[in-house]
Parts: structure tokens; sequence; C-alpha cells
């Protein structure tokens, strides 16, 4: 049995040999007719396509170098708009401290203001209160001095020149 075996193998072999079929991209005599449709080139032109494939494996190694550019690109534009939304969300924070800043001193203002507006009363009351009872303790004054005072027929009142002269 393997020796049928071996000899299969061997005429399949001796076949293909002979046969010779043709493999993209092998060198064939001038003159070969070809079993399959097939695109045929010139070696000049089998070449020139090496070269243009090589240059187009060349920029598509280019594209690949830009897109990997472009992807870091967008990492760091996506760092820098993530970096400038938490600084505008510090400064929303900072401008609703500062309103609520505003709004407690504004609060603390107006209990100020009417404190002294009743302070400034007290002191105007204060003030008239004073000024009454600095007037009746003159008018008591004035009028102790006409009860009990010197009169004007004393002697000892009247000056040189005529004028009354009051002596306390």
């Amino acid at each position: 049995m393997k020796k049928v075996f071996n000899y299969i193998i061997l005429f399949i072999l001796a076949i293909s040999l002979t046969i010779s079929p043709c493999y993209a991209g092998e060198a064939m005599d001038a003159g070969t007719v070809l079993q399959e449709d097939s695109y045929v080139f010139t070696v000049q032109e089998a070449q020139d396509l090496r070269i243009k494939m090589e240059e187009l494996e060349k920029e598509l190694k280019k594209r690949d170098k830009v897109i990997v550019q472009l992807k870091n690109l967008d990492t760091v534009q996506q760092a820098k708009e993530k970096e400038l939304e938490n600084t505008l969300e510090l400064e929303r924070s900072k401008i609703l401290l500062y309103k609520e800043l505003y709004t407690s001193s504004s609060d603390r203002l107006n209990k100020y203001e009417r404190r002294r507006a009743g302070k400034d009363i007290g002191l105007v009351a204060i003030s008239i209160v004073t000024t009454i009872a600095l007037l009746l303790v003159v008018d008591s004054i004035d009028d102790h001095i006409d009860r009990t005072g010197p009169t004007l027929e004393d002697p000892s009142m009247q000056s040189r020149s005529g004028l009354i002269q009051i002596k306390f």
C-alpha cells in the first residue's frame, strides 16, 4: 500500500513538472501561450509597478504616522479642553462665592446702616434734650439772679462811666 501511495505522488509530481503552470510575478519567455486570462507585463512595466507600489507603501506609512500624530494632537486637544472646562468650572464657583459674599456683606451693611440711623437719631435726640436742658438751666440761673441779685439802686453797682458793673 505504501508503494502505491508513493507511485501516485510521483505521478502527480511528474505531471506538474511537465505542465508547468504560471505563477504571478514569474518571468516567462516571449511567445509563451497562457491558458488562463491574465495581465501580461513587460519586465520594465513590472519594475515600474514595483517601484510605484513601494512609493505607495511609503506614502501609506507616512499617512499612518500623520494619523498617529493627529490622534496624539486630538488627545492633547481633549486634555486642553478638559483643563479649560475645569478652569471654567472653577471660575463659575468663584463667581458664585463672590455673589454669596456680596449678598452677605450687603445684608451686614444694611443692618449696619439701620443701626447707624438709629444711633444718629439717638444722638440728635440727646443733642436736643441737652440743648433744652442747658436753656432751662440758663433761664433758671437768670431768674435766680433777677430775684436775688444786686439792684440798680445799689451804688456799688454803678461805675464811673455810668455803666452797670456786675460782680459775682
